[in-house]
């Protein structure tokens, strides 16, 4: 009698990499690096990493747990909330490309959104199916149903990719190693980070205060900082704008082309600026602006 073939079956088989996938494989923390330095100069890479080899390297690191590539990794994993996850899609692709996983069936977007429910039902090798179901009710009490973005624009697809990422998260937490969706962390309230303490400077005699040269025409209200890095960026109204990060580990934007040009100016140069920071607030989100840049 022949045996009976399952159609869901998934075969994994080791292929050999070829010279470029090698290429693209650092063995040591020097190739590492050396791979970052190449790729943070790319025009190819995501922006939130070009400038920041040290961003490429975690990135890679982490990709590397759960069997993605180098260029996979920064295309797929994002840092939100200060929180690193995966997009939904390629969430499901590394827990298929394990081998563990038998089957998955779910509601495609129109299916969730005329039954007001997502709905995902996974297998993996040697278990029970799992079922998980995220309703509109659901959405709702969390304060999702109709927010501005993805939940108002394309709320059947939000519904089965967060079925999808509960589903996958509770039969396959080894194969993720930890990792969310960036759809689910992208709902999660903002990160609230303490203010830096900055100590109070103490208070010469009037008679001993003498300005330096490099400052001596400088205001003395600004706080003086260099910048390690830059970018320049159009929002989606076609505004510019400079994300700067700071030589204290701080990072500001400005929508100024005035500060921007002092700004480019001075990390080419490694020069010191003035600046002051103001928090401010756009579209339901907090960020750090520079209110005034001086040379």
């Amino acid at each position: 009698m022949s045996e009976e073939k399952n159609p869901h079956e998934v075969i994994v088989q080791p292929s050999a990499a070829s010279p470029a996938q090698q290429w693209m494989r650092p063995q040591s923390i020097e190739g590492a690096l050396a791979l970052a330095d190449v790729l943070a100069k790319s025009s190819m890479v995501p922006d939130a990493y070009r400038g920041k080899p040290g961003d490429i390297v975690a990135a890679v690191i982490m990709g590397a747990e759960v069997g993605l590539a180098p260029m996979a990794a920064m295309q797929n994993i994002a840092v939100i909330n200060g929180k690193p996850c995966l997009f939904g899609d390629a969430l499901l692709a590394v827990v298929l490309a394990s081998g563990h996983c038998e089957n998955i069936e779910e509601r495609d977007p129109v299916q969730a959104l005329a039954a007001k429910e997502g709905r995902c039902v996974v297998t993996r090798r040697g278990m029970a199916p799992h079922e998980v179901r995220f309703s509109l009710d659901d959405a709702q009490r969390a304060g999702l149903a109709g927010k501005s973005g993805p939940w108002k624009q394309y709320p059947g697809r939000m519904l089965m990719m967060r079925a999808r990422a509960f589903a996958l998260r509770d039969r396959f937490a080894d194969v993720l190693r930890g990792f969310a969706s960036a759809e689910e962390v992208g709902d999660y309230p903002a990160r609230e980070e303490p203010a830096p303490f900055i100590a109070p400077r103490a208070k010469a005699p009037a008679a001993e205060i003498q300005p330096t040269p490099e400052v001596a025409n400088s205001r003395t209200d600004l706080e003086r900082v260099r910048v390690t890095g830059w970018t320049k960026k159009t929002s989606t109204k076609g505004v510019t704008f400079w994300q700067v990060r700071l030589s204290d580990g701080r990072e500001a934007t400005t929508f100024s082309t005035t500060f921007g040009g002092i700004i480019e100016t001075a990390a080419a140069s490694g020069a010191e600026i003035g600046v002051a920071l103001a928090s401010n607030e756009r579209d339901g989100k907090q960020w750090l602006a520079l209110k005034e840049v001086e040379a």
